[in-house]
């Protein structure tokens, strides 16, 4: 037989319990949300450090060769033809600075990319054809 007493003691004990489980819920909630934010600010930090690494690079590089139009994104390929058929005759590394010359009407396909080919000059004075897919206008 229940009584009006045992009735609210039940009662008491459920609330009680549905207090810490929202509690212990609502701290792990609430650690895991600062850790996402501190997480977010390092990412954006790191990522404007990276911005600033690259803009002195270019700068650097630009004062060096100042007629250059493209700049290289990723290691690339220099041919004499614009034909992927035809062996390199050198590789442009990435951050090197070129100057474009003329388009070619081939378009290559290469990482899912499509672009034409550009006719480029480095600044040692070597030109060829490269894939302008991994050129970027500067």
């Amino acid at each position: 037989m229940d009584t009006p007493l045992t009735t609210i003691i039940i009662g008491a004990v459920i609330l009680i319990g549905l207090f810490f489980i929202l509690r212990e819920f609502f701290c792990w909630y609430w650690k895991t949300s600062q850790i996402s934010s501190f997480l977010e600010k390092q990412n954006e930090t790191l990522l404007q450090i990276l911005k600033y690494i690259e803009k002195e690079e270019y700068y650097k590089n630009k004062s060096r060769f100042p007629e250059a139009t493209h700049i290289v994104t990723e290691d690339l390929r220099l041919r004499p033809e614009p034909d992927v058929s035809i062996n390199p005759t050198g590789i442009l590394e990435k951050g090197t600075l070129v100057v474009f010359i003329e388009e070619g009407a081939i378009i290559e396909n290469a990482n899912s990319i499509s672009a034409p080919w550009f006719y480029i000059k480095t600044e040692s004075g070597t030109q060829g054809w490269c894939f302008s897919g991994s050129l970027r206008r500067i």
